[in-house]
């Protein structure tokens, strides 16, 4: 039987892992960032909140940038204690919280930062509300997604030929989101799509080994034999090696 694995449970349980295996190099970073600074609002310094800021990828070059205060959000203790002991930065704090009970004022934040990917928060409405709730007017949420109408071609369709179409049936549509955050008083003001490179030629093999661990959304869908097939693929794919870096795109929908 399959066990159908949120991206929030994998860091639960291997934090230490994944902090090594999912940091962003510097010039993913600095693409994020530079994406994130066009849609921003444009005076500084910006409060801003990074929503399950995991062990704090994020927070620092966001105070960089932006200036702050920065709160990095995240309920797992002990993810958090690494993040304030591996990414400590002077305008950072990082409080425990969830994206469902963001512990802020209303109208305290500038900039709101979802991340990681929107089908992989749990009570997407209240969510919803509490975004909109702590978000000033003027502000920008930055939102990183897939969804079912927009779906990139990724890694792991390759292996596991049907897993694409399962996505874009399973993930969200842009419409269901935008919909949801319209009705608490939030519009649709740009979706650009953005390339992250998640393995070099030297770490396809920790790639894959990541990807195992996490549980892909078609898990929940395949069935035995077929899931083995996908990944002995993989790892086929793996022992042949990479000839150039690999590359995920994600969609960033911008909210305000």
């Amino acid at each position: 039987m399959l066990v159908r694995m949120t991206f929030r449970e994998y860091i639960d349980r291997n934090y230490e892992r994944s902090g090594c295996d999912r940091t962003a190099c510097d010039e993913d970073l600095d693409r994020w960032m530079e994406v994130f600074a066009q849609h921003a609002p444009g005076t500084r310094p910006l409060t801003v909140v990074h929503l399950e800021s995991e062990w704090g990828q994020l927070t620092p070059s966001l105070a960089r940038v932006f200036g702050g205060p920065v709160f990095g959000v995240e309920p797992c203790d002990r993810v958090r204690a690494k993040a304030q002991q591996d990414a400590a930065c002077p305008a950072v704090s990082y409080l425990d919280g969830r994206m469902s009970e963001i512990p802020l004022p209303q109208d305290s934040c500038d900039l709101v930062v979802v991340w990681p990917l929107w089908h992989e928060i749990r009570e997407p409405d209240r969510a919803v509300r509490e975004i909109a709730r702590v978000l000033r007017p003027g502000g920008r949420v930055m939102l990183k997604a897939w969804f079912g109408d927009r779906l990139p071609r990724l890694p792991w369709h390759a292996w596991h030929p049907r897993s694409a179409a399962i996505e874009r049936q399973v993930l969200p549509q842009l419409s269901q989101v935008t919909a949801a955050f319209a009705e608490a008083g939030l519009q649709r003001i740009a979706v650009e799509r953005v390339p992250q490179m998640v393995a070099s030629e030297a770490g396809f093999r920790m790639y894959v080994d990541h990807l195992t661990y996490r549980r892909l959304i078609m898990a929940g869908y395949l069935d035995l034999d077929e899931d083995r097939a996908g990944w002995a693929a993989a790892w086929q794919a793996v022992e042949a090696g990479l000839t150039e870096p690999l590359y995920e795109e994600y969609d960033l929908l911008v909210l305000g």
